[in-house]
């Protein structure tokens, strides 16, 4: 009776143990920004245990967690949170506010250059140094050898021994080197003032005005609004830019619309 009695208790132990690990409790609610309490969307949200969800657009959220887990809420431009609930409350449904503070990130500092016009482009291009590469020939003479008199002395002196000379390429750099390298620049500002002209010729006030049927102070506003890169200008045909432009029109017309 008594060997009964006690695998009996041992039973009802165990079960509560079991009960109590598997307790189940569901949390719900919204996470909110401390300062303007708006909501905070796309919020990630686990539990020490590996459990996760997200909250909705409206910063809404519910997960079920087992008894005794920690849930933490992470989402950029914000310090993590961690929510640790009473151990002593035997609450299965919690709903809750979360309020988040807004994270300061310290940026290192940027530069900011305004764009240069033309003119200055091309006075940079015609100011590039291009390094080029000198060679040099150096001849030496061994020890105790006598080269023949030079031709016109008539003390029979010979040479230096060592005698360092500029080779063919030294020779060409200093009779054309300066004159190459203007030459290198010119048709550099040249590729690209051609470039420049293909281009305005292409994408116009007037193009965009005979493409788009807008007025012109609406094609004024398309052209500051709608930018192509310019290699997409040079290479395109003059169907595939204006077909560019019809495209780039209508998202025009919907952001025109929107205000």
């Amino acid at each position: 009776m008594r060997v009964l009695l006690a695998f009996a208790t041992l039973i009802i132990v165990f079960s509560s143990q079991q009960s109590q690990a598997q307790t189940r409790i569901k949390i719900s609610g919204a996470v909110i920004d401390k300062e303007s309490k708006a909501p905070v969307p796309y919020v990630h949200i686990y539990t020490s245990s590996q459990q996760g969800t997200t909250t909705d657009e409206s910063g809404h959220f519910s997960i079920i967690i087992n008894k005794g887990d920690s849930l933490y809420f992470s989402s950029v431009g914000f310090d993590k949170y961690r929510l640790r609930l009473n151990d002593d409350d035997n609450r299965s449904v919690y709903h809750v506010v979360i309020e988040m503070d807004s994270k300061t990130y310290q940026l290192e500092p940027v530069v900011v250059h305004a764009y240069m016009s033309f003119g200055e482009f091309k006075q940079q291009v015609l100011d590039l140094d291009i390094p080029t590469e000198k060679e040099e020939f150096s001849l030496r003479i061994p020890k105790g050898y006598q080269l023949p008199p030079e031709p016109g002395r008539s003390d029979g002196s010979s040479l230096n021994p060592s005698v360092t000379m500029k080779g063919p390429f030294s020779a060409l750099y200093d009779a054309f080197g300066k004159e190459a390298k203007q030459k290198r620049k010119l048709e550099t500002f040249r590729k690209i003032e051609a470039d420049q002209k293909i281009i305005e010729s292409k994408y116009n006030l007037n193009v965009i005005k005979r493409v788009t049927q807008l007025a012109e102070d609406d094609a004024k506003r398309f052209m500051e609004w709608c930018k192509f890169e310019e290699d997409y200008i040079l290479r395109a045909t003059d169907y595939e830019l204006a077909v560019a432009m019809l495209k780039c029109l209508d998202e025009f017309h919907k952001v025109d619309s929107i205000r």
